[in-house]
């Protein structure tokens, strides 16, 4: 189901970046991704994911579930509003910054769409800790198709950055509507001190991650606008997001599934006993050496080679299609105009790799040492990518920002896999080898890629005859070299065999 939904998203968001470059300039998506930038930096610094403390802790009852819940709730629209606020005051200075005297109205509209936001139901974490995702998968689809067509109709009508303004704010109520009618659950204001300093236990090192990654992910567009200049970034912008496809796939399939099982399974290790506001097993809760904790974690380890394994393979196959037809893609999915994207969605490619594999073992280490070491991690990794963003940025343009991206994303892998090592060290080898076999398997493909570009002439033939020989280079190689993968490959190909004939026996009944 997640699985599906993600696709689903994805060929959505596809969609509805297609028809908005052709529809609307460069410099259009460049003003609206400067105003995301300042919009998502006041979103960080006034959140302490409150809302993934809910996820990580165990309750005792319903109760008291929700008693949290409401409290949460009711922070968050305190939240908002200070960030609504926030925003119209930083709007002058930041139009100042960029030189944009449009961007402090476009600033002004976006403030309202944290406070639609803040009403969410927050009932609907429930299932997410439950590991249950049909409203979720649900919620997610509803907006999004409500989202398309608000997109493609307003840049239809007004065929400017107010397109995609708009798209924001409906949205943010559409979602806010949805989310009442798909859950039961109804927030009523309430307050409860302890409640709430529980959640900002945990949330303290929840912010340092939520504000690192907001660095290492925005701070290249901040840099490329104000030294570029907007079309320059909504070139970026567009490259980025094509390249991030795949990365948000992982991070919704098995990212968002990962790290509520992980919470779980910790649990059990840990006897399930409560865990302390950082996240951490209490010293007097520490797990024991017998057996059943071992087999825990064999468990979770086990569940971590194979998302381990099946991300690596699919990550290595789209990596190596967007290095190939970075050119061809971008001409045929967005026009001329976006020519300039090629060469920065082909080193954003080897970002996406990275950063779409930080998001299998980032959700491991967080549930297994709580978020402090993820925290550390990305204040490193931070602090790296802004000594680095402004000399590359400034001596190669829009592809050196790019090349920023990618080196600290490596770096970020290695220290995550190092990370791994602490809380399973037996599983740490696996993933090596695994890593290092789907690397010589994508340069393989690459390989195989452009020696099938020289058979063909036209643009769609060679795409084809590129991207048919570099996956079947890879996958073949990956599944010679992988018994896990083929044993996933395996399975899944036997339950898709298993839903054939259940499909037709409905339909059967359905014609009696």
């Amino acid at each position: 189901m997640s699985a599906l939904s993600v696709a689903l998203t994805q060929a959505l968001a596809l969609a509805r970046s297609v028809v908005l470059a052709r529809l609307l300039a460069p410099g259009d998506f460049g003003l609206f991704g400067m105003a995301l930038t300042v919009t998502g930096a006041l979103a960080v610094l006034t959140s302490f994911g409150l809302d993934t403390a809910l996820v990580a802790r165990d309750f005792q009852d319903e109760r008291e579930l929700s008693l949290h819940l409401d409290t949460v709730w009711t922070a968050e629209i305190v939240r908002k509003a200070l960030l609504a606020f926030l925003l119209v005051a930083a709007a002058y200075p930041t139009a100042r910054f960029y030189g944009s005297a449009e961007l402090m109205t476009v600033l002004c509209a976006l403030a309202i769409a944290p406070v639609i936001q803040s009403f969410q139901n927050i009932g609907l974490l429930r299932h997410q800790k439950r590991v249950e995702f049909r409203r979720l998968v649900l919620l997610e689809q509803l907006t999004n198709v409500v989202s398309t067509v608000a997109a493609v109709s307003l840049a239809l009508w007004t065929r400017d950055v107010w397109a995609l303004v708009w798209t924001q704010l409906i949205s943010a109520a559409a979602s806010v509507a949805l989310s009442y009618a798909l859950d039961s659950y109804r927030p009523r204001p309430r307050f409860d001190r302890d409640a709430l300093r529980q959640a900002l236990g945990f949330g303290k090192w929840m912010f340092v991650v939520v504000l690192t990654a907001y660095v290492t992910t925005t701070a290249d567009n901040v840099v490329v606008g104000r030294m570029l200049g907007a079309a320059a970034l909504g070139v970026y912008v567009m490259a980025y997001n094509l390249a991030s496809l795949p990365v948000e796939a992982v991070a919704r399939t098995i990212g968002g599934v990962l790290f509520p099982a992980y919470v779980e399974a910790g649990a059990r290790a840990g006897d399930g006993k409560l865990r302390d506001g950082d996240g951490q097993f209490r010293d007097d809760q520490l797990r024991n050496d017998g057996a059943p904790t071992r087999d825990a974690d064999a468990r979770l380890e086990g569940a971590l080679a194979r998302a381990f394994t099946t991300t690596t393979a699919l990550l290595t196959v789209v990596t190596v299609l967007l290095v190939l037809l970075a050119d061809d893609a971008v001409r045929l999915l967005y026009g001329a105009k976006w020519a300039g994207a090629a060469p920065v969605l082909r080193v954003l490619a080897v970002v996406c790799f990275s950063r779409g594999l930080l998001q299998t073992l980032a959700p491991f280490v967080v549930s297994a040492r709580g978020p402090r070491p993820e925290a550390r991690a990305k204040i490193f990794e931070s602090v790296l990518f802004l000594a680095a963003l402004y000399p590359l940025t400034r001596a190669y343009g829009l592809t050196g920002a790019a090349w920023a991206g990618a080196c600290v994303y490596a770096i970020a892998l290695v220290v995550r896999l190092w990370l791994v090592r602490l809380c399973a060290p037996r599983a740490l080898g696996g993933l090596v080898r695994t890593l290092l076999r789907s690397l010589a398997a994508g340069a393989f493909g690459i390989v195989a890629g452009s020696l099938a570009s020289t058979l063909a002439a036209s643009t769609l033939a060679r795409m084809l005859a590129v991207g048919l020989a570099s996956t079947a280079t890879v996958l073949l190689l990956l599944l010679s070299s992988q018994p896990q993968l083929r044993a996933e490959a395996s399975g899944f190909g036997a339950w898709l065999l298993g839903q054939l004939p259940t499909r037709e026996r409905r339909l059967r009944r359905h014609a009696d």
